[in-house]
């Protein structure tokens, strides 16, 4: 879950006194400090970057009486044009006296963040300016405040005199024990990876160990130790930890004859809004329209730890009566639209227990419903399906059972839609209030076509129950699409696709772009199982043509259905990945394989024209999730897309391999550099990052990833049931929140 140390972002905080700290970050695009040439890119945050064709300046950035005194740390995100390292130099002044110069390598034709070094400040004015190899793309720059805390003012030691110690004291034992041990102010600390230093040397030994444990939400995450083999101060890295809560202690118990001079815990990535999905990973991104509030700080009942619980606590209650009362804060609130609330919870007891919710404004109740809540485990239950906002303020409270504990409420949109969260139309071309849909979309894949305009690529159901692959052209951003009057793959009559033989059902499809056209691949099934196709059209709109199967398990028992294509951004090698739902094992899993090596599985191919048959059913299987997970018998359909060098993955999963029990989407990753490693994908622990409102059938899933205008959207599949129509697919743009 880590990259190099030297391609870090670091946002670094104190420990005690935190709460006296203002965290605080300079950011600036690029293109707004230009020393080179503004290009258009549209991998870029703001689709603007900077770039040179000769060594020079690329940025010139000053901060004029912004900046307090303190050292700071110093990120660009960039990346190489022509795949070729270069190395990138700033120079750091102070009322015009220079006071540094970082420097780093940038290699990757993807963009990263690359941390370019610390520096002391003490002045009136910053400025920073580079001056740096050709042939790199510049994005946007960040610096941010190094804080850190001294170990004296933590001590569980003993503290001594030491004018080499930054403050002149240090702590110090004679026996194993405690040095320092604070308790971090939360407020700042974003869910993530965070680093513990240490500022530290021995005394009397040659070496030593100093050891830290980290408690998150009370309970230990992390034992981490490094020896100490310097006599003189040394800043040395003790280790790694995940936050993913809402309190974090930390203290070590170590070995003696060590002085301890200071002490700092680094967040790993800068905070970056543009980067939405590095932050949906570690919990801290909220779906746009959608407002979430914790129980504990609105309980109406009692708070008590719950581990199970989004933040670790929970709001219970022994008789009937009130949970949690929010009054929802007005700002963001449209008067006159419609809302519904949901509330996470579960039966402490596996007994039917009634949730009585009532939203009331100037003391009038404006909508209130009951919901019968019997699992043990969380789930999110709609507990109001609907009401309409008067602009008067709204209060949110429950009279209900005992029984129950709550974990979260949240406050959705439901209509006008905002840009952020909208139900996607489908219209019959040329007229736009007309629907093209007979049937549910499935699987909706939107790539765009380079001239401001989006493609979308879904299903419609035949009359026979047959599917035919339909396409149709955005051009508001992919909220909804003209459709094309006939299907791109169509089954009326059945084709004969080369090397696989008749195809009577063709659906669910991915479409990927290279510099030769466009590609799809989808669904099929006739003359062989339930496989996976490639077709491909020179426009992405006519003349699709279906060149052949990709994989073709041997029987009906096994599949290789609902395909997508990965593109590895620094070699444009092709990945597929595809779902076998197994009806002997009665599980779904996820493969992947390389474009190429799909041709080894049938020797006599020409490739794509004839079938690669499945000859080993467990090859390429990404990491099953375990038993008792959320998915752990459905590892299902899903979306790739690259950002900041980590490919995440949305897939649907369940806890039963069919259209039964319950449905959620999960989100995933994997280090750009372990692409071709199925295994090495790892699930996010806060998974899943969506659940469907009910159980019993597939109600959510066919999710995929796109990133539209620098925003970064989750395109899905279900029917909210407070929009009833044949039209179910959705999309929520991943926006950063505070937690």
């Amino acid at each position: 879950m880590r990259t190099t140390k030297g391609l870090l972002a670091l946002a670094m905080f104190a420990a005690l006194p935190w709460a006296t700290q203002a965290f605080a970050q300079d950011t600036v695009e690029a293109e707004a400090v230009s020393g080179g040439t503004v290009i258009t890119d549209a991998d870029a945050s703001n689709q603007q970057a900077v770039t040179r064709t000769t060594s020079g300046i690329y940025t010139w950035w000053v901060l004029n009486n912004s900046v307090p005194s303190g050292d700071y740390v110093m990120f660009v995100r960039a990346r190489s044009l022509d795949g070729n390292a270069h190395g990138i130099t700033d120079y750091v002044y102070a009322n015009e006296n220079q006071i540094a110069s970082l420097g780093g390598t940038v290699a990757s034709s993807a963009y990263h963040w690359y941390r370019l070094g610390e520096y002391s400040f003490a002045g009136s004015e910053l400025r920073m300016s580079d001056w740096s190899d050709p042939s790199m793309a510049i994005d946007k720059l960040i610096i941010e405040p190094i804080q850190t805390v001294n170990a004296a003012t933590v001590s569980g030691g003993t503290v001594i005199s030491d004018p080499a110690a930054i403050s002149g004291s240090a702590v110090t034992r004679t026996t194993g024990g405690i040095y320092t041990w604070w308790t971090p102010n939360a407020t700042p600390m974003l869910h993530g990876n965070y680093t513990v230093y240490a500022r530290i040397r021995t005394q009397g030994v040659a070496s030593a160990t100093f050891t830290e444990h980290v408690v998150v939400n009370n309970t230990e995450v992390a034992v981490m130790s490094a020896p100490v083999t310097s006599s003189t101060y040394t800043w040395v890295p003790i280790g790694d930890f995940s936050y993913t809560g809402s309190s974090v202690r930390i203290a070590d118990y170590s070995d003696p004859n060590l002085v301890v001079d200071q002490v700092r815990v680094v967040q790993d990535k800068p905070l970056d809004p543009t980067l939405s999905l590095y932050h949906a990973w570690f919990g801290n991104a909220g779906m746009s329209g959608v407002t979430t509030q914790p129980a504990a700080p609105i309980a109406g009942g009692t708070v008590s730890d719950d581990s199970a619980a989004s933040d670790g606590q929970s709001v219970t209650r022994s008789s009937t009566g009130i949970y949690l009362w929010w009054n929802v804060p007005a700002t963001g609130l449209v008067s006159g639209a419609q809302y519904s609330v949901d509330v996470r919870m579960r039966s402490t007891d596996g007994q039917s227990h009634n949730y009585g919710l009532i939203a009331t404004s100037q003391n009038q109740t404006v909508a209130s419903q009951g919901t019968a809540v019997s699992s043990t485990g969380y789930q999110w239950y709609k507990a109001l399906n609907t009401f309409t906002y008067n602009g008067q303020g709204v209060v949110l409270a429950d009279w209900s059972d005992p029984g129950l504990a709550v974990d979260s409420i949240r406050l959705q949109l439901v209509s006008p839609q905002s840009s952020g969260y909208q139900q996607i139309g489908f219209y019959t071309q040329g007229s736009p209030s007309t629907s093209a849909l007979t049937s549910s979309p499935g699987r909706l894949s939107v790539v765009s076509n380079g001239s401001g305009q989006l493609y979308g690529y879904y299903r419609q159901q035949l009359s026979n129950g047959n599917f035919e692959e339909h396409m149709g052209i955005s051009s508001d951003g992919g909220a909804s699409f003209a459709a094309q009057p006939s299907p791109i793959i169509s089954v009326t009559p059945n084709p004969t696709v080369p090397g696989f033989g008749t195809l009577v059902t063709a659906y669910d499809g991915t479409a990927y772009k290279t510099s030769n056209g466009y590609y799809l691949v989808f669904e099929g099934a006739g003359s062989h199982p339930f496989s996976s196709l490639l077709a491909y059209s020179g426009d992405g709109v006519n003349n699709w043509t279906v060149q052949g199967a990709l994989v073709t398990p041997p029987d009906y028992n096994s599949s290789a259905s609902t395909p997508n294509v990965i593109q590895d951004v620094n070699t444009q090698a092709l990945y597929l990945q595809w779902v076998d739902v197994n009806s002997t094992a009665s599980i779904t899993s996820r493969h992947q394989a390389s474009m190429n090596y799909l041709q080894t599985w049938n020797s006599n191919a020409v490739w794509p024209a004839a079938a690669a048959i499945w000859s080993d059913p467990t090859y390429g299987a990404l990491p099953q999730p375990p038993t008792g997970s959320w998915n752990a018998n459905n590892n299902g359909s899903g979306g790739v897309l690259y950002e900041d060098g980590y490919y995440y993955m949305v897939a649907e999963g369940a806890d039963a391999y069919n259209c039964s029990g319950h449905w959620g989407i999960g989100l995933s990753r994997v280090y750009e550099g372990n692409l071709s490693n199925p295994a090495a994908w790892v699930q996010s622990p806060n998974n899943p990052i969506l659940k469907a409102h009910d159980s019993g059938s597939c109600w959510m899933g066919y999710p995929q990833l796109v990133k539209i205008n620098n925003v970064s959207y989750l395109y899905y599949s279900d029917p909210e049931v407070n929009w009833p129509t044949n039209n179910d697919m959705y999309r929520r743009s991943i926006v950063v929140g505070s937690h």
